[in-house]
């Protein structure tokens, strides 16, 4: 009795599995939307290793999302290529993971980077919100929303304006724009080829670390900040304001603009520092 108990056990078990892989298996649809409730202040994590993330802030307190699949390639392939490739959700009232899921240990030949398989997530989310965001070979946008920041960035050209509060940066081979934005907080940028443009109505304590290209900051006139400027030889200097300076040499600039405040620090190698008015 015990045998044929655990033997029926076993053949539930396995037709449970095989259920739920068969679930899990069905390719979604190659374009769906889904919402969810986020409070005001709520985390919001996404990764994305082969895509556009769209961010823009609202005034509810739900997340919509907006997934769009796109694939070139044979009928097989991209029946093949959607079966294994998957959104993620994750979510509770204060917390919600998206997580693009794409084939690793298929190959799929030789795309030009416009026609490469990709999933394009266009998000709208609660105006305060604290963000987690890593892209890959994407385009990164965000409109509107205050918070803290995190974003890991490979070969994504990113955007972000009316943003208020901290951020911290890493973003290999892509340029970097921030516009009409409030910089509130300790924040750090670390870019490697790639150009910053940080243009921010408001000055924080700010590192800027940045190999092979040029680092643009734009604050206002009247703003009171401290400059420490770190470069090598093949690195070029612009200041647009009159700073008082402490020291000057080849390679280390230490000031105050306007009486001084805030720390803006700078390290460069190979590339241009420009210091401009708004």
């Amino acid at each position: 009795m015990k045998r044929i108990s655990m033997s029926l056990a076993m053949v539930v078990a396995l037709l449970t599995a095989t259920a739920i892989w068969a679930q899990d298996s069905q390719p979604e649809p190659d374009h769906f939307q889904k919402s969810f409730q986020l409070h005001q202040e709520g985390a919001l994590e996404v990764i994305n290793p082969r895509g556009n993330i769209t961010i823009d802030g609202w005034e509810k307190d739900e997340v919509d999302v907006e997934v769009t699949k796109h694939f070139e390639g044979s009928a097989r392939d991209r029946e093949l290529w959607l079966q294994n490739t998957h959104v993620r959700f994750n979510s509770d009232p204060t917390r919600l993971t998206i997580i693009v899921e794409t084939p690793q240990d298929v190959h799929w030949g030789w795309w030009p980077p416009q026609t490469m398989p990709s999933i394009d997530l266009v998000l709208h989310v609660p105006k305060k919100v604290n963000a987690d965001l890593k892209d890959d070979r994407g385009r990164l946008t965000i409109t509107s929303i205050t918070g803290n920041m995190h974003i890991e960035s490979d070969r994504s050209p990113i955007t972000v304006r009316r943003f208020a509060g901290a951020v911290r940066l890493h973003s290999d081979r892509g340029d970097v724009r921030f516009e009409d934005v409030d910089i509130r907080a300790p924040s750090r940028f670390e870019m490697d080829r790639g150009n910053l443009v940080l243009e921010s109505n408001t000055v924080a304590d700010t590192s800027i670390s940045l190999d092979r290209g040029e680092a643009r900051l734009r604050l206002p006139r009247n703003a009171k900040f401290n400059v420490e400027v770190e470069r090598s030889r093949r690195t070029s200097y612009r200041n647009d304001f009159e700073m008082t300076t402490s020291n000057r040499d080849e390679g280390h600039i230490y000031g105050t603009v306007n009486g001084g405040g805030p720390t803006v620090h700078v390290r460069q190698d190979r590339g241009l520092v420009a210091i401009e008015k708004l």
